[in-house]
C-alpha cells in the first residue's frame, strides 16, 4: 500500500481531532506536506526544524494559540448546531470561552462569538466541519493533509471557509484555500466553488471600536491557483528535505518576530522587536 492509500485509510478511520490525527502520522513515519509546513519552510528554515523535526512544544503554550484553538472549538460547535437544524447562543458556547483562565481572553473570546453568532453562513447548507483532508500530490511528493473549518453548499455552489484569529487582520494566503478548493473538485467533481477567510479581530469592547472585529474575504480563485500552489509544494518539499539534511545548520532567515518559537531558538534575531 502506498503512501497516499495508507494515510486515506487511517483517515477513515480516525475519530479524533487533526491533531491527534497528525501525530499518528509523525509518529508512524508517514511523510507528509500541508500549507503550514510549506508556508514555514519559506519563512525559515530554522523556525521549520524547530517545530517540524525536533517537535520542540512551546510550555507554557502561546497565549494565541490557545484562543485560536477555543474559537475554532466554539465555531465547531456552533455549525455542528447548524447542521443538525439548530442554531445555537451565545450562553450554549459559554463552556468553552469559560476554559480559558484568563478574564481579558475571556473578554476576547466572548466579542469573537458575538461577531461569530451576527456574521454566520446561516443560509448554506453545512457539509463538513473542521473536515481533515488528504490529497495525492503525484510523483515524488508526500501526499497534503490539512483541516477545512466549513464546507458548504448553496444549491450547485461550494463553498470552502478558513476562520483566522488575531490582533489584525493579515493578508490572505491563497495557497491554503486553493488546496481546500482542490479537495472539493476531486470529491464532487467540476463544480463552482467560492473561498472565504472569515478573520476575527480580538477586540476588549464591542460598543467601542473605531475599526471592524470581523472580516469576511473573498479569495479568488482559478486552475491557476492549484498550479501555483504544485509549484510551492515542490520548491517547499525539496527545501525540507534540505531542513531534514542540514538539521541544526539549517538556516534562520525568518522574520523573528512573528515566530512563536523565538524564544526557545538559538538563532534568533536579537534585533528583533519583541
Amino acid at each position: 500500500m502506498g503512501r497516499f492509500e495508507t494515510i486515506r485509510a487511517l483517515l477513515a478511520g480516525h475519530a479524533g481531532g487533526a491533531r491527534r490525527f497528525v501525530k499518528t502520522l509523525d509518529d508512524r513515519g508517514l511523510a507528509h506536506l500541508s500549507w503550514s509546513k510549506v508556508s514555514c519552510v519559506e519563512s525559515c528554515p530554522y523556525g521549520y526544524y524547530l517545530q517540524y523535526v525536533k517537535r520542540v512544544r512551546l510550555v507554557p503554550e502561546p497565549d494565541y494559540f490557545v484562543k485560536g484553538r477555543l474559537f475554532h472549538a466554539a465555531a465547531d460547535r456552533f455549525y455542528r448546531g447548524l447542521q443538525r437544524g439548530r442554531a445555537l447562543g451565545a450562553a450554549e458556547l459559554e463552556s468553552i470561552v469559560g476554559r480559558h483562565k484568563c478574564a481579558v481572553a475571556r473578554a476576547h473570546l466572548r466579542n469573537a462569538v458575538t461577531v461569530l453568532l451576527g456574521n454566520a453562513f446561516t443560509e448554506w447548507e453545512v457539509l463538513g466541519i473542521e473536515q481533515i483532508i488528504a490529497l495525492d500530490l503525484g510523483p515524488g511528493l508526500p501526499p497534503c493533509v490539512g483541516v477545512i473549518d466549513l464546507v458548504l453548499r448553496k444549491g450547485k455552489v461550494f463553498a470552502v471557509v478558513d476562520h483566522k484569529t488575531g490582533k489584525a487582520f493579515w493578508r490572505q494566503d491563497p495557497m491554503q484555500l486553493a488546496i481546500y478548493r482542490e479537495h472539493v473538485l476531486r470529491e464532487h467533481g467540476p463544480v463552482r466553488v467560492s473561498a472565504f477567510v472569515d478573520a476575527y479581530r480580538w477586540v476588549n469592547d464591542l460598543r467601542r471600536i473605531r475599526k471592524p472585529a470581523h472580516q469576511r474575504t473573498r479569495v479568488r480563485l482559478s486552475a491557476r491557483s492549484w498550479g501555483a500552489a504544485m509549484r510551492r509544494f515542490t520548491k517547499g518539499y525539496a527545501a525540507i528535505q534540505g531542513v531534514e539534511r542540514a538539521g541544526e545548520d539549517s538556516p534562520a532567515t525568518g522574520a523573528c518576530y512573528m515566530c512563536a518559537w523565538r524564544g526557545v531558538c538559538k538563532k534568533a534575531a536579537s534585533t528583533s522587536w519583541w
